[in-house]
């Protein structure tokens, strides 16, 4: 790995260390105002309705996430987006398997969890970010070249794993 790879990578995990303890100490922002729409996942208090229109069913269908935390969650996407961006961990060509697996950690907590804690939501996101940061730092974080209808590979092996078992 290159000098400046490693230190990329160093100053992620820094970033990924103070946004836990703003979590811990519930210092971030609660009434975070703008709601996280991009790279295929879409965080909201609820679901929308159905799209209609000419182009419809020509793009896919987003990743939702839905809480009474969407704000919260929201603010973690826009900090994660920041921290992986600027230490160019994500680009065009993987940035929806890296925040499709944010929305599919969230996703499975929210699904899990009979009462949400907004505090156990996004360290769940956290957790997930600083697995994606061991593979790219082992250089194995892998995702498909081209996602096919909203899917990304982490929704494959979930499926795989369901078959297995």
């Amino acid at each position: 790995m290159k000098n400046q790879e490693e230190k990329n990578i160093r100053n992620a995990e820094a970033s990924i260390k103070k946004l836990q303890i703003e979590i811990i100490e519930v210092t971030f922002p609660l009434s975070f105002r703008k709601k996280w729409g991009g790279a295929g996942v879409v965080v909201s208090k609820e679901r929308p309705k159905k799209r209609g229109g000419k182009f419809s069913n020509f793009y896919p269908s987003p990743k939702y996430v839905i809480s009474p935390f969407y704000r919260e969650i929201s603010w973690l996407f826009y900090e994660l987006r920041d921290v992986f961006y600027e230490n160019k961990l994500i680009d065009y060509g993987n940035k929806e398997e890296f925040f499709g697996r944010l929305a599919n950690a969230a996703n499975w907590y929210i699904k899990g969890s009979k009462e949400q804690h907004v505090d156990d939501v996004l360290n769940i996101m956290l957790i997930e970010a600083k697995i994606i940061l061991r593979e790219i730092k082992n250089n194995d974080f892998m995702f498909l070249p081209a996602g096919f209808g909203g899917i990304i590979l982490d929704d494959l092996k979930d499926k795989i794993r369901r078959k297995k078992s």
